[in-house]
């Protein structure tokens, strides 16, 4: 290989990108016969590992927070509404905007400032008392149907999220993490390298050196986003490190000398 790729410098992310954007080189149709050659099958399966491994704990991370939020948002918005209608000046609105404050009082005032567990079960109670007739006849007259509507929405988002989550965690349990098959996966790529680079020399064809020049060319891409990253990252540690402008007036409260 002309120039070959520190694979230990490479995140996790872009070690399982790089490991795919082999998986298409070696792939293409006119490589279709070496398949099933034993360096290639090799890579491949650790690919799909590392990969798989990669993909589970990037999962795992979803925005269950912003899920959160967005759904502590839609009930205070919900809320300000309904309060909104306990001071109109029609008596009529009055009455349905205090029927329906009632339901939410009876779930919880600030349900949203609970234990997630317990807001679920709160909110998922709150919107039967909505589904009934009289609420709902009370939402329509108030014009509140598109902000239930968006606060079911918001609701059933998080509740699915929440059941992923517990779902991915059994996963987890089950499957090894990146870190612990980096080591067999970067030995895997560097096999296909020196295999590739062989095979030019000792059966050279099309195949093969279109498959040395995407190699290297790859390898030459993923060296340019590194340089740019350390760069980046080196302006960000100068910044952090050049000395504040000073903002000192010369005045201390003290008579010179």
């Amino acid at each position: 290989m002309e120039k070959s790729l520190s694979l230990f410098r490479l995140n996790t992310s872009m070690l399982a990108a790089y490991g795919s954007e082999l998986v298409h080189i070696l792939t293409v149709p006119s490589m279709e016969s070496y398949r099933g050659d034993e360096h290639i099958a090799l890579f491949l399966e650790k690919h799909a590992q590392y990969s798989s491994s990669f993909t589970v704990v990037r999962r795992s991370n979803e925005p269950i927070r912003k899920l959160d939020r967005n759904r502590d948002r839609a009930f205070l918005r919900l809320r300000h509404l309904i309060i909104a209608a306990l001071y109109s000046p029609s008596d009529h609105d009055v009455l349905q905007g205090k029927l329906l404050m009632g339901l939410i009082k009876r779930c919880g005032n600030r349900l949203n400032a609970k234990r997630n567990l317990q807001e679920t079960l709160d909110i998922q109670q709150l919107l039967l008392h909505l589904g009934t007739e009289s609420a709902t006849s009370a939402i329509e007259q108030l014009g509140l149907r598109q902000a239930v509507a968006e606060f079911e929405s918001v609701q059933a988002l998080f509740y699915d999220a929440s059941n992923r989550k517990i779902d991915l965690k059994n996963e987890l349990r089950q499957t090894p993490p990146p870190s612990s098959l980096k080591k067999e996966y970067e030995a895997a790529i560097r096999e296909i390298w020196m295999f590739v680079e062989a095979m030019t020399v000792i059966a050279p064809s099309e195949a093969w050196t279109r498959t040395l020049s995407n190699i290297e060319a790859k390898n030459k891409e993923y060296r340019a986003k590194m340089k740019h990253q350390k760069t980046f990252r080196d302006k960000k540690k100068a910044k952090k490190a050049s000395p504040k402008p000073s903002t000192d007036s010369g005045i201390s409260g003290e008579a010179p000398e």
